[in-house]
């Protein structure tokens, strides 16, 4: 099925629609309500440019993947139980209005890599499994609602993220970047978490978010995370362990940890009390025992 510029005026009813074949909408324009319900596309499809006024693709099927590059979304967009295969591309999307994407597919990839999200605008993403891909995107006075299972990744990275409504419940098992390791770019992440926190009055989860950035910090100076770098990077060094102190990750590393240990780095300042304590009791029964 081909509607390439094609212009739809009031309403376009492709309820429960097979399109066997590909479906190509490159340019299209949905001036009125656009009705995918319950629609099946077992191939390629690809709706870059298109413009939707209002669009709902509830209980649609993607077999093969989908592509809404620079598709713009006037004021609703509702994929709800849609059930997608494969990569799903929203890249440089802009979405102007309620936003919904409640999916039910067992792999579900959502790209919305340079995507503009209006300020104002309600976002609800509800997903089991895949990953979320929000590098470079504009996410500024939003409302950002995830309902995801832990088994899905969310990327962050470069994200222009400032007022934007998140909780802390929402992504704290999700961060891509500290669950694949790459605990350097995770410190970034969680920083621009802090800021926007601190910017919706958050500071519970402003200062969670402190306390994982000071913990990405100190994993990426520490003893495995040098050796895993090493291998990543196919090197083999003679005493590596003396290198790695010789380097300064010793002494980041150890500092940093200390920190974490005694106050957690100014987040748990009862850790003074029962340091100091702990301490106290080590040199009285020592004291004690000695005589």
């Amino acid at each position: 099925a081909i509607f390439t510029k094609a212009t739809f005026k009031k309403f376009a009813l492709f309820v429960k629609t097979n399109f066997r074949r590909q479906a190509l909408f490159w340019y299209a324009r949905f001036e009125g309500h656009a009705f995918f319900n319950e629609a099946t596309f077992p191939s390629h499809v690809n709706f870059t440019e298109a413009s939707f006024k209002v669009v709902t693709f509830e209980k649609a099927i993607f077999k093969n993947g989908a592509i809404f590059s620079r598709t713009i979304f006037f004021e609703v967009a509702n994929f709800e139980k849609t059930n997608f295969s494969g990569n799903i591309f929203f890249n440089d999307a802009t979405f102007k209005g309620i936003t919904k994407f409640i999916l039910i597919g067992e792999q579900n990839n959502l790209d919305f890599t340079y995507s503009k999200f209006n300020s104002g605008v309600f976002v609800i993403i509800e997903i089991r499994k895949g990953e979320i891909n929000f590098k470079n995107a504009l996410l500024e006075n939003i409302s950002l609602n995830f309902k995801i299972e832990r088994d899905v990744l969310v990327n962050f990275e470069r994200a222009i993220l400032k007022n934007a409504q998140l909780k802390r419940k929402d992504i704290e098992f999700n961060v891509m970047q500290e669950r694949k390791n790459k605990f350097s770019e995770a410190k970034e992440i969680y920083l621009l978490l802090k800021n926007n926190f601190h910017s919706i009055g958050r500071y519970e989860d402003e200062s969670w978010a402190f306390k994982k950035e000071k913990d990405m910090d100190r994993l990426s100076h520490s003893y495995p995370f040098y050796m895993e770098e090493l291998k990543s990077k196919e090197k083999k060094e003679k005493l590596p362990f003396l290198k790695w102190i010789k380097k300064g990750d010793f002494k980041k590393w150890i500092t940093s940890a200390f920190s974490n240990m005694i106050y957690g780095y100014g987040e748990k300042p009862w850790n003074v009390i029962k340091t100091a304590v702990a301490i106290i009791l080590i040199f009285a029964f020592s004291f004690s025992f000695i005589g």
